[in-house]
């Protein structure tokens, strides 16, 4: 009788237990997927990036030699991957999408989209890149700060680089 509850016992803490040690295993399973990702577009096209950051689903990074942007984030099906050269970039702001709620008689803001927006030089296009979703992810790691952050630096190159053209 001893040995049926130690046996019953074990297996239960085997199976409370168990979540917290796959979970994170799946989780860096995917971040690894994602690196690899990042590392195969590096080679393809030829960046070499020294500001990188990874969260979520989302990984960036930035060569500033060649003023090149690479983007590649995770989605359910397969990676997306966005290029960009800076060097044909006028601007780029964050655009941060939020949709008043009411609960329980207060007005809430949640947070729909949150995006980088290009605008290119010598031409009316624009182009995007979605760093969040709520319709296809609701879960936020810091969306609009990282948002901020980069389109931060992404001014700052743009600016150096306007610089150098006006003293050459």
């Amino acid at each position: 009788m001893k040995l049926d509850f130690m046996l019953v016992t074990a297996i239960l803490v085997v199976l409370i237990f168990l979540p917290f040690v796959l979970l994170p295993l799946l989780r860096n399973s995917d971040r690894k997927k994602l690196t690899n990702k990042f590392r195969e577009e590096e080679k393809n096209h030829e960046i070499n990036s020294q500001l990188k950051e990874t969260w979520s689903q989302n990984y960036i990074g930035l060569d500033l030699t060649e003023k090149k942007l690479l983007f590649v984030q995770k989605s359910e099906e397969d990676f997306i991957v966005v290029f960009i050269d800076l060097k044909m970039v006028a601007a780029c702001v964050p655009n941060i999408g939020e949709l008043d709620v009411q609960k329980e008689g207060k007005t809430e803001h949640l947070l729909r989209r949150v995006n980088l927006e290009f605008s290119f030089k010598n031409s009316g296009l624009k182009k995007s890149i979605n760093l969040f979703d709520y319709d296809l992810h609701f879960n936020q790691d810091l969306e609009v700060s990282h948002a901020r952050k980069w389109a931060n630096l992404i001014s700052q190159q743009l600016s150096n680089q306007s610089v150098l053209k006006r003293t050459a």
